[in-house]
């Protein structure tokens, strides 16, 4: 899958927390450097530039992992709230 531009990653900010949410705002066409926007649990968030592709290592952004159930309409588990998918 190639990286572009409005697209939904996992930005990895730390060793010892888990993954945030970002969004591709530009992509160098040589390589899978990415520019972010990040977005903190607290609702923060932050630009990055230039930031490499990765597997959870610390200042790099990978696809979110795949989660059973959701791409046919299925039950989010999330520790606050369960919800179809479309319905809130």
């Amino acid at each position: 899958m190639n990286p572009s531009v409005v697209r939904s990653v996992h930005y990895s900010s730390s060793a010892a927390g888990p993954c945030v949410a970002a969004i591709i705002t530009a992509v160098n066409p040589d390589s899978d450097l990415v520019n972010l926007a990040v977005f903190y649990p607290d609702g923060g968030f932050a630009a990055r530039a230039l930031v490499p592709r990765g597997n959870n290592e610390p200042g790099t952004w990978h696809w979110p992992e795949r989660e059973e159930g959701l791409a046919t309409g299925g039950l989010i588990k999330h520790p606050e709230s369960i919800y179809l998918i479309g319905e809130q």
